[in-house]
């Protein structure tokens, strides 16, 4: 996943003059995609001080859609992550590839409609890295000859 993501971050730089931003390729990744796309990566993947399972629910914030899972990057770029849903923590890791692919299996094992501020991009890392539903129609945004992101 590390060296796809890279390629596709190399590629917006050349390309489009798109640099993402973050403390990890993956955070890069997200930041840059959702550039080019034009979505709001915030939706997703936010920052936060401290988190604590056992106040969950007071210290997680609140996502756009009540079952929408949400990526928290906890401290200051340590390395620690949490996968939130409802504001109740799902897991923890210290991966934030690991947190990604538990959030995004978590919009499909509850078949969950991805939030509109991130849907090109969740469909992006939904078809090219996961390889999931990969002869449905794409959004026209992904799909586009010129992007070169999928073909």
């Amino acid at each position: 996943m590390i060296e796809k993501s890279d390629r596709i971050c190399n590629h917006l730089n050349k390309k489009h003059k798109i640099v993402g931003k973050g403390t990890t390729t993956i955070e890069c990744l997200s930041n840059a995609l959702c550039q080019y796309f034009k979505e709001d990566i915030t939706t997703s993947w936010k920052k936060v001080e401290n988190f604590n399972d056992t106040e969950s629910g007071k210290s997680a914030p609140t996502t756009p859609l009540i079952a929408s899972p949400i990526i928290l990057e906890i401290g200051n770029g340590n390395g620690d992550f949490a996968v939130v849903m409802e504001q109740r923590s799902i897991c923890k890791s210290h991966s934030a590839a690991r947190a990604f692919e538990i959030m995004t299996a978590y919009y499909f094992i509850l078949n969950l409609e991805y939030p509109k501020d991130v849907s090109c991009f969740m469909e992006f890392i939904q078809r090219y890295f996961l390889k999931y539903n990969q002869n449905m129609e794409a959004n026209p945004k992904i799909r586009k000859p010129s992007s070169g992101l999928l073909g």
